[in-house]
């Protein structure tokens, strides 16, 4: 009879674990679609790229705001009110096949983690990035465990996505989609209305 009960007591374990695993399967999020664009040709040669000892990666110095790296770029760029705040801060990651801009608050130090750690911090951010290089195959992106796609919608023909995140006890809401071959990544909104104003800004979309 003890053997039984233990037989079963480790099935319903062993069931529980198989139920939470299928369960993060399906939380794993697949954004590929909103990096498949094609190239766009990226002159740097403006652009004035900071170097240390502890930095491995090929980013800009700061900027002030995206207006001016628009110009070192000769690119146009989305532009939101609320990341135009003089409390944001911008700066450009190159390595020959891709470009990624953040767009952070200024309180972060973008060197100290590494640029592409900025993704990471709780605060919201904006990041854009394309492809430099047309000999550059497609990459996959996911987002693991604890993320979910809760709604997808169109504005204009756009394709937008709304993630859910869970870490902890704290829960984040995120949207992406792309945009003249470019892919726009809104990451860390603690309010989902707020994040989809900021979309609609990103679009010039006027509320109603």
């Amino acid at each position: 009879m003890k053997k039984f009960l233990i037989f079963i007591f480790s099935m319903i374990i062993l069931t529980s674990c198989n139920s939470q695993t299928r369960k993060s399967d399906n939380m794993t999020v697949n954004l590929d679609e909103f990096y498949k664009t094609k190239p766009i040709s990226t002159y740097i040669q403006s652009v004035d790229f900071v170097t240390s000892k502890n930095l491995t990666e090929k980013v800009s110095k700061t900027y002030n705001s995206l207006d001016e790296l628009e110009k070192d770029l000769r690119l146009n760029f989305l532009h939101s009110s609320f990341f135009n705040q003089s409390d944001y801060d911008t700066i450009y990651f190159n390595d020959d096949y891709f470009s990624k801009i953040y767009l952070f608050k200024e309180d972060i130090n973008p060197y100290y983690f590494g640029v592409r750690n900025l993704g990471n911090d709780r605060s919201l951010i904006l990041e854009i990035s394309w492809k430099n290089n047309p000999n550059e195959a497609p990459y996959s992106v996911e987002l693991m465990g604890g993320s979910e796609i809760i709604e997808n919608y169109d504005i204009n023909s756009i394709n937008i996505s709304i993630i859910k995140e869970s870490r902890g006890k704290n829960v984040f809401y995120s949207g992406i989609f792309k945009f003249n071959d470019m892919t726009y990544f809104i990451k860390n909104s603690k309010d989902l209305d707020a994040l989809k104003n900021i979309i609609q800004d990103l679009l010039n979309i006027k509320k109603d």
